[in-house]
This record gives structure tokens, sequence and C-alpha cells, in this order.
């Protein structure tokens, strides 16, 4: 028997396969808020920005831009992927990914601040968050976009949540307003190593 004639079975069985690890990790992972209309999975959502990018797209020649936009997203891709993460997206300057665990999620958090050039702030929180058509939502994400937004350069900002699931993370408390959220707590990562 030719190759081409043993493709289409081959392709039926992989879509198969594929279709039935998918159920398996859904049952495993997954489980439906209570109206059964979305699924809710418990994650540590983190948001990554390129410090300065906006005066660098100003400035930039489109070859250069291009390098500093496929650079930055080849570290996270690479960094994420190899602690067990997932990329959800990449939004030109800007990445969001998740976790199932918060200390390895704050652990590729500290290797992404101490090896980006040009420098990264990192916003993170953990909880629920609802996954619907590939995408992500609700307060844990909003949270994490938040802290993004306001963290220094170099510097991840988590929510409480994240020392709270992770004590050992070697997050330190820092007083940041969420806007938005008073209610939430904020503990710093540097990009160097915290002090004793």
């Amino acid at each position: 028997m030719q190759a081409k004639e043993l493709l289409p079975a081959l392709l039926d069985l992989i879509g198969a396969v594929f279709r039935r690890h998918l159920v398996l990790v859904s049952y495993q992972r997954w489980s439906p808020d209570e109206a059964d209309s979305a699924v809710t999975l418990e994650l540590t959502v983190c948001f990554a920005d390129l410090v300065g990018s906006t005066g660098v797209i100003r400035n930039a020649t489109p070859s250069a831009l291009a390098q500093l936009v496929r650079a930055f997203e080849r570290r996270v891709w690479d960094a994420v992927t190899a602690a067990g993460g997932r990329v959800v997206k990449l939004i030109g300057d800007e990445a969001m990914f998740v976790f199932d665990k918060p200390r390895i999620a704050v652990g590729v958090v500290r290797q992404l601040l101490q090896e980006s050039e040009p420098p990264l702030r990192i916003g993170l929180d953990h909880g629920p968050v609802v996954a619907l058509g590939g995408d992500l939502y609700g307060r844990t994400v909003n949270v994490a976009a938040r802290l993004v937004a306001v963290a220094p350069a170099r510097t991840a900002l988590a929510s409480d949540a994240v020392p709270a699931a992770a004590p050992d993370a070697g997050l330190e408390p820092v007083s940041f307003d969420v806007r938005d959220f008073p209610d939430v707590r904020t503990y710093a990562l540097r990009g160097e190593p915290l002090g004793d």
C-alpha cells in the first residue's frame, strides 16, 4: 500500500486520538459554572509588557520594530512553554500567559525579568477564570492587567492571591493602588534577587 492511500486513515486516527485527549484533559482540569454556561479554571494569569516600547515604536525602522517584537515574543513563548505554561495571546508589545501553579509562574516571571532587554514589567493574579473561545476572562484577568499597568520597570506586581497560594515564592509586600480594585493588596518581585 502506498503512503497516499494510508494518509486519510492516519489523519482520521490522529483526529480521534486528539479529540479523546482533549476530553480527558477537560475532565481533569475544567469545571463548568453553576449554570453550565462556561468553563472555569483556577490559574495564575500573567501579563508582560515591554517597557518604553512606545518610544521605540515611534522612532524605529520597520525592521528594528519587527526584530524587537519577535525577540520579545520568542523569549516569552520559550520561557512559558518550557515550564509547562500556556501563552494565551501576544498583543504587540504585551503577552498574556497562564500557569496552573503560581510558584512556577513566579519562577518564569523572575527569569523573564532578569533576562529581558529591553526591560519588562509584569502583572500577576491567581484565581478563577472563565475560558471562552481560547481566551480567558474574569476578575483574575482584569486584576493582572491592572497590575502590569502600574508595575515599575524590571518589576512584577502580584495580587495578594499569589503569595497566599505560593507563600514561599519570594514576593515582598508593597503599596500600589490598583484601579477599580481597591481591595487588592500588592506584592513585588524584582528582576534583581531580593535581599534576605
